[in-house]
């Protein structure tokens, strides 16, 4: 159960002054106490700036004026992303767990400021790709599509050069998740005026099925809005070393530590297998690369392209981001979110001029 301190303490996070806070003290001390365990885990929620899950649910089967899918949102706060994370206190090391090593994983560019792991058998004409400019966006309807196949995958909340076991890599708090970092996204998106649907349906409360679950969701909106053009996946990478040690892949962006970004390109198509949009998905997944690596360099880890589809089948301009490991902390990959969301404006307001 909540108590009062962690009430009051999420209540000043949300900006009440001292003498309203005490008011609000004195008077939630006459509230029952079957009611605290609701209103701590309200007020909690309120203190990151996210809503409590109960609301989020309900949020999330309306779609507000303009088609947008009500999730979780942060607070305005010109300063970052990283001031609304709660600071956890460092945990002591533990039995098992193992080494944590901060690394910047690159390549050498293939075609701009590219780097390309191709294992899918098949070749690109990436240059004539990257230098396909996207149509600009025009009017004020939904253009892109963020959503989790894997929900649940969370982040750290510290760095100390080690793990523990029992440190989480999934969560059922979507404050903590890519969830989180989607919203970080749609945000900058919708700050420079495109339309945007962040749907925040977990579809990994069991492992099997989970991409098969939200193709039946990309489908749905797709359908409602026939105007989208961009469809994100984001999800949450894991790097292991064989001797356990865990990789945290980061750059410095702006004197700021920034989880690397991993973009994932299925590659072939087949009869039994058909994915009649590989060239454009490649196209923008270059074209966004390459405007994030060029603004940002060191961000991006090679871009992937695989004999894989992830749903991209079902749409031209699909594409899966693996926003750092689970190594990284919830911070940085909420920074990283942030320049995805501001890249990708810039290109589909600009069409990568």
């Amino acid at each position: 159960m909540i108590g009062l301190k962690q009430l009051v303490l999420g209540l000043r996070r949300i900006g009440l002054p001292l003498c309203a806070l005490m008011v609000a003290a004195v008077l939630l001390c006459r509230v029952p106490a079957s009611a605290w365990n609701v209103i701590g885990e309200h007020a909690l929620f309120c203190a990151v700036g996210l809503r409590h899950p109960a609301e989020q649910q309900a949020a999330s089967v309306q779609e507000p004026s303009g088609g947008m899918v009500s999730a979780p949102t942060y607070p305005s706060d010109p300063r970052g992303y990283t001031e609304v994370v709660p600071v956890s206190a460092i945990p002591p090391k533990g039995d098992g767990g193992g080494a944590v090593t901060e690394e910047t994983i690159g390549g050498s560019p293939v075609v701009g400021a590219v780097a390309i792991k191709n294992t899918s058998g098949v070749t690109y004409d990436t240059a004539s790709l990257l230098a396909d400019r996207l149509e600009p966006v025009t009017g004020d309807e939904v253009q892109v599509l963020i959503v989790h196949t894997h929900a649940s995958e969370c982040y750290m909340s510290y760095y100390a050069g080690y793990y523990n076991a029992d440190d989480p890599t999934r969560s059922d708090d979507p404050s903590q998740t890519v969830v989180a970092v989607g919203e970080t996204i749609a945000r900058e998106l919708r700050a420079r005026g495109i339309g945007v649907i962040h749907d925040t349906t977990r579809h990994d409360m069991t492992y099997s099925g989970a991409y098969a679950r939200s193709a039946e969701t990309v489908k749905r909106h797709l359908a409602a809005h026939p105007t989208i053009r961009v469809v994100l996946d984001i999800h949450r990478d894991a790097v292991m070393y064989e001797d356990g040690t865990k990789v945290k892949p980061t750059a410095t962006v702006d004197g700021q530590k920034a989880a690397q970004v991993m973009m994932i390109v299925g590659g072939t198509s087949s009869e039994e297998l058909p994915n009649p949009h590989c060239k454009e998905n490649l196209r923008l997944g270059l074209q966004l690369h390459n405007a994030l690596e060029t603004a940002h360099g060191g961000l991006m880890r090679p871009l992937y392209l695989m004999d894989a589809r992830y749903n991209q089948e079902l749409h031209a301009g699909s594409l899966l981001l693996e926003v750092g490991t689970d190594a990284n902390t919830l911070s940085e990959a909420l920074y990283s979110g942030r320049l995805i969301g501001e890249q990708l404006a810039l290109l589909l307001s600009n069409g990568g001029s």
